[in-house]
């Protein structure tokens, strides 16, 4: 069956509405799948970066922290030219004293006569005063007393906050010809969390998660044995407690025993190198995951998923917004070109009528005109009705062209 040319027109113009919506439809899954792996790409790189940014947090408060208790040890030669008491004063006093904030408490811990006896520092009176011990430290003073009998402490006997730091004295060689120096005292610090929370973290927050001094992420640092027992918050309230995190480390991790070595060995009577009991200038970071607050953070905007699937929305919006504009410009470019055909077609159809209307009154007055100039013109009669029928055809043909 043949087709005739609009039904072919229309047959052409269905064809191309098809063949554009399925290379739409192409183009739209094809940008889907891009923008995907390009958000996949942001998200993984900004997730780096937070967890760089916090790695770095994590690395200068630990170290502030274990450089501050460091600074408190005094060298075993002073200790040993002092009295004891003296040469832990000295040192406390010639500590800055931002350093000394960093503690709420410094302790002694001196085994005499069996016992293990508590010297609270008093910095006002500037001398240590025997003391009871705290309720907290009852599985610290537990932990030491099992050590300073030889056997190996509990795990976990140490409070959290708190550090101790012994020193090692001399001791003869045992049966199989060792020498293990017991602990002389240890000294005691428990770290100020005040100080710690409102002064020392959040001047490190500043420092790598704030640009032109506002926040770019918000932070909750809690406790790692409770996560339900906040600690600090800082910047916009955007991340629960037990929520995800877009990156989290652990803060206030302290180490056991920061002094180079292990107990001293060598001949009888000899004293331990000094070296083996000064403190390290830059004591090495503990491994990860063992602080007592672990911090969590997320971008202001909320996780970074949402911040990325917020932008591949919006992507994908535009770049569907621009193929419906394409469609729909060619939707109308072809009817437009379809109105422009049909319009053509209706010209021409009305041009044909009105030839035909024109050509009748033309002919009969030609007729007419041709009939005046024969013999039948000769009779009044024939002359007059033909000029009436000139006149009607005439009359007619002008009220055609005033149509």
């Amino acid at each position: 069956m043949k087709l005739s040319l609009p039904s072919r027109r229309a047959w052409i113009y269905g064809a191309v509405l098809f063949f554009l919506a399925a290379v739409c439809g192409i183009l739209g899954f094809l940008q889907y799948r891009w923008i995907g792996e390009v958000a996949n790409a942001e998200n993984q790189r900004l997730r780096q970066d937070l967890q760089r940014e916090l790695n770095l947090v994590r690395r200068d408060f630990n170290s502030q922290i274990a450089a501050a208790a460091s600074a408190l040890v005094p060298i075993a030669r002073d200790v040993e030219r002092q009295e004891r008491e003296k040469a832990y004063l000295a040192r406390y006093q010639s500590a800055p004293e931002t350093t000394k904030k960093y503690f709420s408490r410094v302790a002694l811990a001196v085994p005499e006569k069996g016992e293990l006896n508590l010297f609270l520092l008093d910095s006002r009176a500037h001398i240590f005063r025997k003391a009871d011990w705290p309720l907290g430290w009852a599985k610290l003073r537990e932990g030491l007393g099992t050590r300073l009998s030889g056997g190996p402490p509990s795990e976990r006997y140490r409070p959290e906050g708190v550090i101790e730091f012994p020193r090692f004295g001399r001791n003869p060689r045992d049966a199989e010809g060792r020498r293990w120096p017991p602990e002389q005292e240890w000294l005691i610090l428990e770290f100020d969390r005040d100080y710690l929370r409102n002064v020392v973290l959040p001047e490190i927050l500043q420092r790598y998660l704030a640009e032109a001094g506002q926040s770019q992420y918000s932070v909750v640092v809690s406790e790692t044995a409770d996560p339900w027992q906040e600690v600090y918050r800082w910047g916009p309230k955007t991340v629960e407690k037990s929520g995800h995190a877009d990156a989290r480390v652990t803060l206030f991790e302290v180490e056991a025993n920061p002094f180079r070595g292990g107990p001293a060995r060598g001949t009888d009577n000899a004293s331990p190198p000094a070296s083996q009991f000064e403190p390290q200038e830059q004591p090495p970071l503990p491994l990860p995951g063992h602080g007592a607050w672990t911090l969590s953070a997320n971008h202001a905007a909320g996780s970074l998923e949402s911040i990325v699937a917020r932008a591949r929305r919006r992507n994908l919006f535009l770049g569907a917004s621009l193929l419906l504009l394409l469609i729909a410009t060619v939707i109308a470019l072809i009817r437009f070109t379809r109105g422009a055909e049909k319009l053509a077609e209706m010209q021409m159809n009305f041009v044909s009528g009105i030839s035909h209307e024109l050509r009748t009154p033309l002919s009969v007055i030609r007729a007419a005109g041709f009939n005046l100039r024969t013999k039948f013109a000769r009779e009044p009669v024939q002359v007059e009705r033909y000029g009436n029928l000139i006149q009607d055809e005439s009359e007619k043909l002008t009220a055609l062209i005033e149509q």
